[in-house]
Formats: structure tokens, sequence, C-alpha cells
């Protein structure tokens, strides 16, 4: 299907429940690099959900195996990237 960034956009915020952005986490790893710029970052998934220093937090709802909530998280250093994962909470 490939990376839509207006499904992805409308997943914002949803911490609960189903959110579209759960089924797209195979399609960001492919427009999200290691080395990207952070601010490119935003240009492709829009502002985070939640922000850190060197972390950005993209809410993904409920697990699809449990009651835990996912993130997809992304670190960064010298404001690259050098780090893609979901964490689950």
């Amino acid at each position: 299907m490939g990376f839509d960034q207006d499904r992805w956009n409308s997943g914002a915020g949803n911490f609960t429940g189903e959110n579209p952005r759960e089924g797209m986490i195979g399609d960001v790893r492919d427009v999200v690099s290691y080395g990207m710029l952070r601010t490119d970052v935003h240009a492709v998934l829009g502002p985070p959900d939640s922000s850190g220093r060197d972390v950005d937090g993209y809410a993904l709802g409920r697990s699809a195996v449990g009651v835990d909530f996912e993130t997809l998280e992304i670190g960064y250093a010298d404001g690259r990237v050098v780090r893609v994962d979901v964490t689950t909470t």
C-alpha cells in the first residue's frame, strides 16, 4: 500500500483504541531512514505527539495483541535519526 501521509496524520493524538498508524509501521521505515534530519522527519510524519531533547514519539494506539499502547519512537543524535523503534507501555 505504501506510506500515506494523510492517513498517518489522521491518527495524530490517538492514544487509545485503533489507530491507522499502526498498520503503516513498515511503510514508515521506508520513508524515515538513519541519518535523516529531524526537520525532514517532521516534514514527512508531521509534528510528534510527544517530544524530548533527542526523541520524538508518535502514538500508534492500542497494541493488536494486548491492552498495552504502542508508540513509534525516533531517536536523534546531533539532529539526525539514529533509532526507530516501536515501544509498548
